[in-house]
Order: structure tokens, then sequence, then C-alpha cells
């Protein structure tokens, strides 16, 4: 028979059902011949509004808050179970139809995210750094510029980006949502809505898994680019340079510094 003062420093366990089973069968034992104990423990669930019980009584309320708490912890397992089980159906068949968020254009997101949140920051030249280069490198192969210039390309990508991104940068982006992808011949195109000064508007990042290809954002080229607009220009106003050239909007046409 065990002691009672060490009966006594285990009946709060015993009474919130805290107890090994091992230990509750210890407790039952003693009580069953220890009124004082019983009259300790049922002062216990007096204190907590619960009348009086007998020791049967309390043992059968134990077993009832056992099966409760049994009960709740599979009814949230189940839960969690049909939370992933939605995830990953709405995963997969994102994957299927090449849209929206899927495991093969995670780092795509990531990307876009980061180069984001540089521009929420004000620091322009580490957004930069998430342009694919050497994709305008590979696309401008065709065009044969000087070897110059294809080899300061990243250089003057940089100053040009700046540049054009002036104007965003004194109005400032300060905030975005993702809003949809989708799956293009070799990259994703992420459209995000951006906050830019007091407007809202949606920006376009078309983005393979070694970085940003191009932007596309704000309310177009007529009757004047806005700031967004301006930044998305950047890699044509650079080609442009290259090019030595320059886009005559009521003819639609490009005009060479050399042409006739």
């Amino acid at each position: 028979m065990m002691d009672c003062k060490i009966i006594q420093d285990l009946l709060p366990l015993y009474a919130d059902s805290c107890c090994s089973e091992e230990t509750n069968r210890a407790v039952e034992a003693h009580l069953k011949t220890c009124a004082d104990c019983r009259t300790i423990l049922r002062g216990m669930h007096e204190e907590i509004c619960v009348p009086d019980l007998t020791f049967e009584e309390v043992s059968a309320s134990q077993t009832v808050k056992k099966g409760f708490k049994q009960l709740r912890r599979r009814l949230l397992a189940s839960l969690l179970a049909v939370v992933v089980l939605i995830v990953t159906v709405r995963i997969g068949w994102n994957q299927f139809r090449g849209e929206g968020l899927c495991p093969t254009n995670l780092n795509e997101y990531r990307i876009c995210t980061a180069f984001l949140r540089e521009l929420v920051q004000d620091d322009y030249e580490g957004a930069y750094r998430y342009f694919d280069i050497d994709d305008i490198r590979r696309d401008w192969a065709k065009w044969a510029f000087d070897d110059e210039k294809m080899d300061a390309l990243e250089e003057n990508g940089l100053t040009m980006f700046l540049e054009s991104s002036t104007a965003l940068k004194a109005e400032g982006l300060t905030d975005f949502h993702y809003l949809h992808a989708y799956r293009t011949e070799g990259s994703y195109r992420f459209f995000f809505s951006v906050t830019v000064g007091q407007t809202t508007d949606t920006l376009q990042l078309l983005v393979n898994d070694q970085g940003i290809e191009s932007i596309l954002g704000g309310n177009g080229y007529l009757p004047a680019p806005d700031a967004l607009t301006q930044m998305s220009m950047w890699r044509e106003y650079l080609w442009r340079d290259y090019s030595g050239c320059y886009f005559d909007w009521e003819a639609r046409t490009y005009v060479y510094e050399n042409q006739n």
C-alpha cells in the first residue's frame, strides 16, 4: 500500500488525467481503502465547482475525459489529413494543367518574389541580379552586335535598368501579391498585383529556372509610359541603344541612325 503523502502528491495529476495507466491503478487502489484521500480528491473537484462524487463516479469521469481527448486528437488528425489531401490534389492539378503554383515552378516563384522584395526595399541593383543576362546574350546573338558591346552587356544592362527605374523608385513600389502563373515554352509567366504610389497595377514576369527573362507592366507606351512601363522597357531601351535606332510611334517602325 502506497503512503498517503505520496498519493496526495499524485492526486492533482490524477484529477487532471495526467497520470499513466499504472499510476492511475495505484492511486485508485489506495482510494478504495483510504477515506482521507477520497475526501481530498472530492475537495479538488469542489474547487472547480464539481458536485461531490463517489470514487466510482470520479473514475467514470476520468474515462469520459480521456475518451473526449482521444476523439479530439483523432478529429484534428483527420482534418489535417483532409487539408493535406486537398493541397496535394490542387498542386497536382496545377502541374497537369501547367497553370498556378506547382512543384516545377516553385523556384521561378521564388525568383519573382525575391526580385519584387528588392524593389519594395528600393534596392534596384539587388533586383537586377535576378535577371537572366545569359538569356539576353543568347537572344541577341542573331543581331551580331560587336564583341565589345556583348562583353559589357551585364554592366550596360544594369546602367539602363537603373535609368529606366528612376521614376518607379521616386514613386515607390510598396506592395505586391501573387495572382496567377502559366507555363510557356521553357519558362513560366507570372502575374503579380503591385502597388506603385496610390495605384495598383499588374506586372508580368517571364521567368525560367535561371532568372527573369523579361517583364511587362504599366499603362502601355502611349501617350507616355508610366513608371512601371518605363522600368519594364529597360531591355527594349538597351536593344535600341545597341542597334542605334529609335521607335517612331507615328510611323510605328524603328528608325536607324545610319538609315538614309
